[in-house]
């Protein structure tokens, strides 16, 4: 047997085939690296994840920002429409 074949793919180190596994290119990995491949391209980072939490906030706050702004400008209207800013001025 050549002994490529008892390098792992994955990590380049020494494997037992009794125990290793093969990836989806035929080749033969350890377990574990086979199962943490798999995790990294399953599973955003960490990272990744927290800026697409960062990101999301961001919009959120400025889609709140605007709607305050427009709330405001539309409680005005209906106070200049119904004469209570007027009254308020007066007293």
């Amino acid at each position: 047997m050549a002994q490529d074949s008892t390098i792992c793919a994955v990590c380049r180190r020494p494997l037992q085939l009794e125990t290793c596994v093969t990836d989806e290119n035929g080749c033969v990995v350890h377990e574990s690296c086979f199962q943490k491949n798999l995790w990294n391209a399953c599973a955003p980072s960490t990272y990744d994840q927290l800026e697409e939490l960062l990101q999301e906030a961001r919009e959120l706050r400025e889609t709140a920002t605007k709607l305050i702004a427009r709330s405001d400008g539309l409680i005005e209207a209906y106070k200049q429409l119904t004469g209570l800013a007027a009254k308020r001025k007066s007293n």
